[in-house]
């Protein structure tokens, strides 16, 4: 007796396909700028400063010849994993673009300080020099690409970073203790404000192993326009005062794998 017996098959779950879960989750990077208050050493602002072209253990991205810039990544730096990508099955969806320009200074060990909470001219002094390290970033142009497409090109202005205050926020005066006399008066309020840039109705995603990256492009001369000067006194509107950690943020929804 002949028993015809059918054949039957399993599928096996296709390979590369992890299961996804989708979060709210930020990437960020950071790069710092050289900067210096002594007349004639802070280093001229660099043409094009990269982000997110570094992983965690990795050297920082900037010009920061204090070595805040020589120094590996840490979580306060980055949350990148791997260079310029997202390793497999990874993908995000970015919503908004922010850029953070850090209110404190940043220094070799990396450390940084801050002399703003002090009743003293120190204090005052602080907060005049990020207001006008803020202003001499202006001249920064932000891209954001994936692969070879551009989804970002716009002055720096124009990608606030949603967080921090903008505008007045506090007025005090500082007076001698023997005469009272009239020293200073500052202001509080220097970090920029206002709505990230959104690309919610738009949204770029990008791929697992796709390329990715932001960079500050600047297209001024370093030195004074008609003179050859190349030095801080002549030229300060192209120097930071104090060392500057930028972050550049991706708003958006990541999918990491499923454990």
């Amino acid at each position: 007796m002949a028993f015809n017996i059918r054949s039957s098959r399993m599928l096996a779950p296709a390979a590369g396909r992890p299961a996804l879960e989708l979060c709210h989750w930020p990437l960020y990077s950071c790069a710092v700028l050289n900067g210096n208050a002594t007349i004639g050493t802070a280093v001229a602002l660099p043409r094009q400063v990269s982000f997110f072209n570094y992983a965690l253990g990795s050297q920082v991205s900037g010009n920061d010849t204090s070595g805040g810039a020589l120094a590996n990544a840490t979580r306060w730096h980055t949350n990148m994993e791997t260079a310029n990508f997202l390793a497999a099955p990874k993908t995000m969806t970015v919503t908004a673009i922010r850029v953070v320009i850090s209110q404190l200074a940043h220094g070799a060990s990396p450390s940084i300080s801050d002399a703003s909470g002090g009743a003293s001219a120190t204090a005052g002094t602080t907060l005049a020099q990020h207001a006008h390290d803020v202003l001499a970033l202006q001249q920064y142009a932000l891209r954001f690409f994936v692969g070879p497409k551009d989804y970002l090109q716009a002055p720096l202005y124009a990608v606030p970073s949603n967080a921090g205050v903008g505008g007045v926020a506090a007025n005090s005066f500082q007076a001698t203790a023997t005469t009272g006399a009239y020293q200073f008066q500052r202001t509080v309020g220097t970090h920029i404000a206002g709505k990230s840039w959104s690309l919610d109705k738009w949204p770029v995603l990008i791929a697992n192993q796709q390329s990715f990256g932001a960079e500050l492009l600047c297209s001024f001369d370093s030195t004074v326009p008609g003179t050859g000067i190349d030095s801080y006194a002549e030229g300060n509107a192209q120097r930071l005062i104090q060392s500057r950690a930028i972050f550049v943020v991706l708003e958006g929804i990541l999918g990491r794998e499923v454990a």
